[in-house]
């Protein structure tokens, strides 16, 4: 039977069903928190895994939001923990592949096998929607294996040519690679792309002097494949009812369409 519940009792099934999972994934000495930032639809964030404190933390407004949804309204609020457990099963991974595969592999077990449960939890996911035939797959390929926490990723780094023309040596853990072009934001913060060699993507990120980084080439490359899903995702969500909100996906959209210019324009 399909339960609609209130703002207080999808607080408790949150924190009860958090709890269960992460007891169940081995994650004993994790917690489960209720976020009170706010949250402004897509803009904002239903969830984050933090591994700083050992704690998943769920939206507040998220929950307040489907407590007026009808029907059974814990579908979501559920989709939103195994999505966070999954980072904590894939560290260092963001929303790359290897997380992907863990979250598809969540929902398997924990919608009881259920295909079509299992591939509208991938559709919902903005990162899995375009492989969700692929991952929904791979979850039904490792059904039976455990489920466990993946191994961190090798971290190596690379010396950088900066636009001043000036050549900065970050800390290393092998030898330098050849020097590629990347953009300057002051004085000691940098863009650049930070690549998995567990799975080949990577994710433009903001680092500072004393960060490790990985391969020139696969980082550059990170870096365009960033920026194209960042100028698509933008590319769809143009809302025409909120001027404000339309002229910032604008403004995006030209900003990294700018930048890839500039990035392709240093490498050739």
């Amino acid at each position: 039977m399909k339960i609609n519940r209130t703002l207080d009792e999808l607080r408790q099934y949150t924190l009860t069903t958090g709890r269960r999972m992460l007891d169940k994934y081995g994650f004993d000495d994790w917690k489960v928190a209720i976020d009170t930032r706010p949250r402004d639809g897509r803009w904002g964030r239903s969830g984050q895994c933090r591994y700083d404190r050992n704690e998943i933390g769920i939206s507040l407004c998220l929950l307040n939001s489907q407590s007026k949804q009808s029907g059974d309204n814990t579908f979501l609020v559920k989709q939103v923990v195994v999505h966070e457990i999954a980072h904590a099963l894939a560290p260092e991974s963001h929303h790359w592949l290897l997380w992907k595969q863990q979250y598809a592999r969540l929902l398997w077990a924990e919608f009881g096998g259920n295909a079509n449960l299992v591939e509208g939890g991938l559709l919902w996911d903005r990162y899995c929607r375009e492989r969700s035939s692929e991952l929904l797959e791979f979850a039904k390929t490792h059904q039976n294996e455990p489920i466990t926490v993946l191994a961190p990723k090798k971290k190596v780094a690379v010396r950088r040519t900066f636009p001043e023309a000036t050549r900065q040596v970050f800390s290393l853990e092998r030898d330098y690679v050849d020097p590629f072009w990347i953009m300057s934001e002051g004085p000691k913060t940098f863009l650049c792309a930070e690549v998995d060699d567990r799975c080949g993507e990577g994710k433009l990120r903001r680092f500072r002097k004393g960060d490790v980084f990985l391969d020139a080439d696969k980082a550059r490359q990170a870096i365009l494949n960033d920026i194209d899903r960042e100028i698509e995702r933008f590319s769809q969500y143009l809302p025409e009812d909120d001027p404000e909100k339309h002229e910032m996906a604008i403004e995006i959209i030209q900003q990294r369409q700018a930048r890839k210019l500039e990035i392709l324009g240093s490498a050739s």
